[in-house]
């Protein structure tokens, strides 16, 4: 933070003030009221990091951009103005937290362990910063090429993701637009910290909006995974599971997208399809199951079904050719309470569109 400011004199208060830039300004004010009160007396009113231009702001370093930022959030109460958007990835090599402001990335930070903080002193910049009423140490990485910079560090990085998401969400009640997990191993470690993680958010109520799963996950995470995260739009399971996996337990959301989906069997399609999307894909769901799902919604199973989506060498005429269609409306169905199921023809997919 700046210079000592309270220390000079009227006449140089003036002079200072006069000289200084929007982003020095802020962080004058944002020592604290006395800082601000001269400040106005030195010419300078309602400072403020969310008056800042968008160009003011690219200037700064990320360890600015996210210091000042919080700084200010704290102080008024507010994530100002812009739409904030708030993510986090989570593997074993590394815990990522990203910022939106305005639909843009603003800052994306990662959450290391404290003890590791010494390996890289000699690869950036070290430095305190300023998280609430705790100073957070920081490195920033000199290699300007690298997607993540701004590293902050915390005795246990699990409880440091863990406090980030809490300042928001305590303070401004803001969930998570994603959370992503992937390179997960069976490491015994790393299960403890997903799981400290899920707890967390689900102890607290942090509403999340969408999860993804990719990549290769170990059995039992990807298990637990499915079963305790409950995200209010989208889930996505996109990790790549060995054939052996199985899976016939509920997952609680609004639309589910299986990317490979090999286990996701008719059985475990009736207990999820209840849902306004359901998008299975790597799967091969034959005519005989296919029949079965519409007899099922037919009987009115699965009221909320916007859409449907499912992986099928299975050609769609056949398998609603006994089905009541609409008459000169090609594969449009009759459904209770008056719904339309209607069905595309498309490649290798079972498509259809529910209202």
């Amino acid at each position: 933070m700046p210079f000592d400011f309270l220390g000079l004199t009227y006449p140089s208060i003036k002079n200072v003030v006069a000289q200084m830039s929007n982003v020095d300004a802020v962080r004058v004010s944002l020592q604290g009221p006395q800082a601000d009160q001269l400040l106005k007396t030195g010419g300078k009113d309602n400072v403020s990091f969310f008056k800042l231009s968008e160009q003011e702001i690219s200037r700064l370093s990320d360890f600015d951009k996210l210091e000042l930022f919080l700084c200010e959030a704290e102080r008024s109460n507010s994530l100002g103005n812009q739409d904030v958007r708030l993510s986090c990835h989570v593997s074993e090599q590394f815990f990522l937290f990203r910022i939106e402001r305005g639909g843009e990335d603003y800052v994306t930070v990662g959450v290391e362990n404290l003890g590791i903080i010494d390996e890289l002193r000699d690869d950036g910049v070290r430095k305190n910063m300023k998280f609430g009423n705790e100073l957070v140490p920081t490195v920033t990485l000199d290699e300007v090429e690298r997607p993540v910079r701004l590293i902050l560090f915390w005795e246990d990085r699990t409880a440091g993701l863990c406090s980030l998401i809490s300042f928001f969400h305590s303070k401004f009640n803001r969930g998570l637009r994603r959370m992503q997990f992937c390179n997960a191993s069976e490491g015994q470690k790393h299960s403890e910290d997903i799981r400290r993680i899920v707890e967390y958010v689900n102890s607290n109520n942090v509403q999340i909006a969408g999860v993804e799963c990719v990549q290769q996950i170990c059995e039992e995470d990807y298990k637990f995974l499915l079963e305790n995260l409950t995200p209010t739009f989208i889930f996505c399971a996109d990790a790549k599971m060995n054939p052996e996996f199985k899976f016939d337990g509920q997952i609680h959301c609004e639309r589910i997208r299986i990317s490979s989906g090999h286990w996701f069997t008719l059985d475990t399609l009736l207990k999820n399809a209840n849902r306004k999307v359901v998008i299975v894909q790597d799967v091969d769901y034959t005519k005989e199951e296919l029949v079965t799902f519409l007899e099922h919604w037919k009987d009115g199973k699965f009221p909320e079904l916007e859409q449907l989506e499912l992986e099928t060498k299975a050609v769609p005429a056949d398998v609603v050719k006994d089905f009541e269609k609409l008459e000169d409306q090609g594969m449009v169905l009759k459904g209770p309470d008056n719904k339309r199921l209607e069905v595309r023809a498309e490649r290798k997919m079972f498509t259809c569109y529910i209202y």
